[in-house]
Order: structure tokens, then sequence, then C-alpha cells
């Protein structure tokens, strides 16, 4: 398995996952808003994987974090 350095220090990057609560993760660019500040409209889904934990569904993004410059790249597509 190829270790992922970080783009920013360049330290070893740990591989993980960002998990969500009841909501998918959306992307939405810093010149949008949110609309009446609560919906996303137009942003760009992170990934739409989830795992069904008992009654619950948990959406998730695979990715890798930083440890030294506390910083987190997520795949934006599953595989």
């Amino acid at each position: 398995m190829n270790e992922m350095k970080c783009p920013i220090c360049g330290s070893t990057m740990v591989p993980g996952r960002l998990y969500g609560s009841q909501y998918a993760h959306k992307w939405l660019p810093k010149s949008k808003r949110l609309f009446f500040g609560i919906w996303a409209i137009g942003a760009e889904p992170v990934d739409s994987r989830s795992l069904r934990q008992r009654f619950t569904v948990r959406p998730f993004a695979d990715g890798h974090k930083c440890e030294t410059c506390q910083k987190i790249l997520l795949d934006v597509k599953g595989e």
C-alpha cells in the first residue's frame, strides 16, 4: 500500500474516514451561499456511500488526515 504524503507539509498522512450524522456530505464552493441559510442547492455530493449500522444510515467519505498540519483530504467519489 502506498503511503500518502501531505501536499502542505510533506508528512505522512493517516488513512481514515470522515463520518456524517444523518445527511450526506456536500461540497459548496465558497462563492455560493446556502439557500435560506439551510439548503446547499447545487452542491456536489462528496461521496454517496453509506454504512447501515443497526437502524441508522451513516454517510462517510474516505480520505487522509495529516497529524502535523491538521488538514484532511477527502475522496470526492467512492470506488
